[in-house]
C-alpha cells in the first residue's frame, strides 16, 4: 500500500470518527436543554406520537439485528456486494493474500483472528454480534419508551442523555482501535448502539419532530462505524497483501 492510500484510509476513518461523536455530542445536548430548559410538558405514554416512535425504534432495532446476523445479505440489497469479502472471486483479492474463504465477512486469516468471537462453538464477527446485542437493547429501550420511562423526570432523563451519549462515543472509540480483544469489540459495538438508541429515546419523549432526529442520528452514527470498520478491513488486507508481495519479489 502506497503512503498517499494509507494516509487517505487514515483520515478517512478519522473523519467518519470526527462525525459520529460530533453527532452524537450534539444530539445529547439537545436533548438535555430540551430537559432542563424548556417548559413543553412530556408527552404521555398514551401520546399516538409516543407510540408511532416507539414502533419506529423498535422496528429499526430488529433491522438492525437482521442486518448484523446477515452483512451479506443486507450487502447485496444495497449494492455493496463488491466491496465484502464473501463475494470477491479469488482473483480480486489483494495481491499476496493466500485466503480462500471468509468467516462471517472477514477473511479466514490471522490478520483478522481478533475480529472473530467463538459462540457456540462456531466464529462469529465480534462487531456484528455486538450490535445484535444492542438491538436488542434498542428493542428493550423503545418499549420502555413506550411504558413512559423517559416521561417520569426531567433531571434523570437529562443525565440519562448524558450517560447514553459518553457511552455511544466510547463503544466508537472502542471499535475504532485495531489492537481491540473480540470481547472488547462486542462490547464496544453493543455500547455504541445501546448509548445512541437511549438518546434516541429520550428526545422522542417531546415528539414527533425531535424523536425522528434523535433516531435518524442514532442510525447515522452506526452507519459511520460500520463504514469506519469496512475501511479498517481494506486497510488490513492491503497492507497484508502489499508486505507479502515486497517478500515475494524479495
Amino acid at each position: 500500500m502506497t503512503p498517499e492510500a494509507a494516509r487517505t484510509l487514515v483520515w478517512g476513518r478519522r473523519l467518519r470518527a470526527i462525525m459520529a461523536g460530533a453527532l452524537v455530542v450534539v444530539t445529547a445536548s439537545y436533548a438535555v436543554v430540551l430537559n432542563l430548559k424548556t417548559n413543553q410538558p412530556l408527552l404521555g405514554t398514551g401520546s399516538t406520537e409516543v407510540a408511532a416512535l416507539t414502533v419506529a425504534l423498535v422496528v429499526v432495532s430488529g433491522l438492525g439485528i437482521v442486518a448484523a446476523l446477515r452483512p451479506s445479505g443486507c450487502n447485496r440489497l444495497i449494492g455493496l456486494a463488491g466491496e465484502s469479502h464473501q463475494q470477491r472471486p479469488d482473483p480480486e483479492m489483494p495481491p499476496g493474500c493466500t485466503a480462500r474463504k471468509v468467516v462471517g465477512h472477514h477473511s479466514d486469516c490471522t490478520a483478522f483472528s481478533s475480529h472473530l468471537i467463538q459462540i457456540a462453538g462456531k466464529p462469529r464477527c465480534a462487531g456484528c454480534t455486538g450490535m445484535v446485542a444492542g438491538g436488542v437493547a434498542g428493542i428493550l429501550i423503545g418499549i420502555a419508551l413506550g411504558a413512559g420511562l423517559f416521561s417520569s423526570s426531567r433531571d434523570a432523563d437529562a443525565m440519562a442523555a448524558v450517560i447514553g451519549a459518553a457511552v455511544s462515543v466510547a463503544g466508537f472509540a472502542g471499535s475504532y482501535r485495531k489492537n481491540a480483544t473480540p470481547r472488547e469489540r462486542v462490547l464496544a459495538s453493543f455500547a455504541l448502539v445501546a448509548g445512541a438508541v437511549t438518546v434516541a429515546s429520550i428526545l422522542s419523549a417531546f415528539g414527533a419532530p425531535q424523536g425522528v432526529f434523535g433516531l435518524c442520528t442514532a442510525v447515522a452514527v452506526v452507519g459511520l462505524r460500520i463504514d469506519v470498520s469496512r475501511l479498517l478491513h481494506l486497510a488490513v488486507c492491503l497492507e497484508c497483501g502489499s508486505a507479502a508481495a515486497t517478500t515475494s519479489a524479495a
